[in-house]
């Protein structure tokens, strides 16, 4: 089944005192309750899931998903069953503790799997991650297989009014993104980079990539290895927060991610409807004149009051 959106704090306003003047909620800006996809609402189940996404989240959470590989033919966005045992060189000592479903990773891709095990010659503790999504690498949709060539994966998020389906009419704040074996990507220096697009159509697209990566980007490594000592290669689960401090990440229609000739796969996306920020009427305005005028005029008389009785 689908998950209820976490709660979430209301987003304070530049203009809270001004607001506080003139009337609660007239130059408020409200937030809506935090969307988190993690690919296992209502899709997950069975070994490897395979199901190949992309209007799925459409009608509860506003967002469809495209994709563009870097081949000749684009085998579109899988789902890939993380919950898996990977085998390769571990024997019995790579049996999870986790009580996993599935006997092996039945994509064959063991560096995506999650949870408690072995893979090559080290072992891995990460969060079990469920269903992620991949770019598919082949057409044998059967054989989930991340693309070793990298490629790109578009969310759009609907912006209609009139739409039937949750809509974001001033588009989403980004909050973060987890993604699983990233290895490559870390160990070439060739992060993902980020495009945004914005609601506002005088708005120029926003990238990151690894120019700019850090002072937009705090990553945290949330897997280790079975002494407790911090995983970032194969099997490993990276979370990227955004750092919204400059609204770059306000008001956006479409995240594309790219891969740069590197595999990997998104756990999860977390995301917000970008509050309208309400302009006051002209009335309203004129009255938050007056008021500052008379305040200004009680000032005035107040200190020519003092200063006549020196």
């Amino acid at each position: 089944m689908f998950s209820n959106p976490i709660p979430k704090a209301t987003k304070s306003s530049l203009v809270t005192s001004v607001a506080t003047v003139v009337g609660a909620g007239v130059l408020s800006a409200g937030s809506a309750g935090a969307l988190t996809i993690n690919f296992d609402e209502g899709l997950a189940g069975t070994p490897g899931d395979k199901t190949r996404i992309t209007n799925q989240y459409e009608k509860d959470y506003g967002v469809t998903f495209s994709s563009k590989n870097n081949r000749n033919v684009d085998y579109g966005l899988v789902l890939y069953d993380t919950e898996c045992i990977s085998r390769r060189k571990g024997g019995k000592d790579s049996i999870s503790l986790n009580g996993f479903q599935n006997n092996v990773c039945s994509g064959k891709d063991e560096d995506l799997a999650t949870g408690r095990g072995k893979y090559g010659n080290y072992d891995y503790d990460t969060p079990l991650q469920g269903n992620v999504l991949i770019l598919q690498e082949n057409k044998d949709y059967g054989d989930p297989d991340d693309d070793a060539k990298g490629g790109q994966v578009t969310l759009n998020f609907n912006t209609d009014v009139n739409s039937q389906n949750l809509s974001f009419i001033n588009g989403i704040t980004l909050e973060k993104f987890g993604f699983v074996d990233l290895d490559e990507a870390m160990l070439r220096n060739k992060k993902l980079s980020f495009v945004f697009e914005y609601v506002d159509p005088d708005r120029s697209s926003f990238v990151i990539d690894k120019n700019n990566y850090d002072n937009f980007i705090e990553e945290v490594i949330l897997s280790t290895d079975w002494d407790g000592d911090e995983l970032d290669g194969d099997n490993s689960l990276r979370e990227y927060t955004f750092n919204n401090d400059n609204g770059d990440f306000d008001a956006i229609k479409n995240i594309t991610v790219e891969y740069h000739q590197v595999s990997g796969a998104i756990a999860y996306v977390e995301y917000d409807g970008t509050p309208p920020v309400e302009v006051p009427e002209p009335g309203m305005l004129m009255g938050l004149g007056a008021f500052a005028l008379g305040a200004f005029k009680l000032r005035r008389r107040k200190d020519d009051d003092l200063n006549s009785g020196e």
